[in-house]
């Protein structure tokens, strides 16, 4: 609602001079109120034109100020105006926001019972929905129980055709599919499918299919009967075969030992003989040396008599420690050969001794044979420092050597050829121990 209009210019105008002629006629009155119990004295004209002057300028200045002042009533009325236009208009645009909230509140509470209703319907369909669920699931676990109870007997059902005879289990087929052909020509066209995805086909069992050989628990009885006595006959003989491979098994593992004893044995029968070989070889390559060395002729021939007869009296004494006195008379070499197998025989015995044993034995006999080295080469030590000892007497006591003639010029030594060594120091080392063990 918009505010009333404003008054027009004409009747400002008309206010504006009837406000100017009561101004003037309230000062002339003003003017006389105040001048008349004044006394009127002479002055001059300045001070006359300047008291009208000042005159003229309070009347001027009232004047201007009443101008306001009414120019401020003026504006004051129409603010009222225009406050009572806005009460009115705020009035009736309160009145029209109750009617909104009025009218909103009637369709919030519309669609509170709306809402109130389909939440009801709602439960109604959840509740619907559970109960239809619950029943499907029952029926679910009902169609499954009842496959699991059709798997089984269709299992009992196929163990009694199997049992069955042949002739009666071929008489079943033939009645069967000449019941599936009737069946088909009656329903012209093939047995239908029903269902699709998530759905068991249509099944019909045929009247022979449900038949069965056995009529009376007294036949199965009879059959389970014979079937576990040929089962009995079945489990002896699986017995027996089993028993029969443990034997073989054993004696298997038992030859299988055995054998790897022997090998284990020829082993180290072989490597013995190698290492026998080995030295045979060696004191082969020797013998044939000195032989070589005796042909040569840089021993004697009663040196090498000497000799023959040395190596005889040692190897007799060796036989007679080993094997006995040497009543047959033997040579030397057939005594060799009784030393050998004597070893031979010996070198078998040891190995059926316990090891630790002959361990012992080996250990106790290097320390023997070390302390008695030591004793020799002690000795011969003793005698070097014997025969040094007398040989610094001698140079002492003696007299000076005289040199006679011109003294010999000095030479230098040609070369010293190296002779290609045939045994090492080590072997020698060895063979020098063997020597001394075996014939000292």
């Amino acid at each position: 609602m918009s505010p009333p209009p404003e008054s027009g210019a004409g009747g400002r105008g008309t206010g504006r001079d009837e406000g100017e002629e009561r101004g003037v006629s309230e000062d002339t009155d003003f003017l006389l109120t105040t001048t008349r119990d004044r006394r009127l004295e002479k002055e001059d004209i300045t001070s006359y034109v300047n008291r009208k002057r000042e005159m003229f300028l309070v009347q001027y200045a009232l004047g201007v100020k009443r101008d306001e002042i009414r120019k401020l009533e003026e504006i004051a009325m129409a603010e009222e105006q225009k406050l009572v236009a806005a009460e009115r208009y705020l009035k009736e645009s309160a009145e029209m926001f109750d009617e909104f909230v009025k009218e909103n509140d009637k369709n919030a509470s519309e669609a509170v019972r709306m809402a109130e209703a389909a939440t009801k319907a709602k439960l109604e369909k959840t509740s619907e929905i559970k109960r239809l669920n619950s029943q499907l699931m029952a029926i679910k676990n009902e169609i499954s129980r009842n496959n699991e109870t059709l798997a089984e007997l269709r299992s009992c059902q196929t163990f009694l055709h199997s049992l069955s005879p042949q002739e009666w289990q071929d008489k079943v087929r033939a009645a069967d599919k000449k019941a599936r052909k009737s069946v088909e020509i009656a329903e012209d066209g093939p047995l239908p499918e029903r269902g699709g995805a998530g759905r068991t086909p249509l099944v019909r069992v045929t009247d022979e299919e449900c038949r069965l050989f056995f009529t009376s628990p007294s036949q199965l009885l009879q059959l389970f009967s014979e079937l576990e006595e040929q089962n009995l006959s079945l489990i002896q003989n699986s017995q027996e075969t089993e028993e029969l491979l443990e034997d073989l098994r054993q004696t298997h593992k038992e030859t299988g030992h055995t054998l790897n004893t022997q090998i284990h044995n020829l082993k180290r029968q072989v490597d013995l003989l190698m290492r026998a070989i080995e030295l045979e070889e060696e004191k082969g390559s020797d013998l044939e040396m000195n032989s070589k060395l005796l042909s040569y002729g840089e021993y004697r021939a009663d040196d090498q008599e000497q000799m023959l007869a040395e190596m005889n009296k040692k190897v007799a004494s060796v036989y007679a420690k080993c094997i006995g006195p040497n009543e047959a008379n033997i040579s030397s070499l057939n005594m060799l050969t009784a030393i050998e197998g004597c070893l031979e025989q010996l070198f078998e015995t040891i190995e059926t001794l316990p090891a630790d044993k002959v361990e012992a034995a080996e250990k106790l006999k290097d320390k023997e044979r070390r302390m008695r080295l030591r004793a020799e080469k002690m000795a011969e030590q003793r005698l070097y420092q014997e025969l040094k000892l007398r040989r610094m007497q001698e140079r002492a006591t003696g007299g000076p050597a005289k040199t006679r003639g011109r003294k010999v010029m000095y030479r230098s030594e040609p070369p010293v050829m190296k002779k290609k060594q045939t045994t090492s120091k080590a072997e020698k080392e060895k063979e020098e121990e063997e020597m001394l063990y075996f014939f000292t």
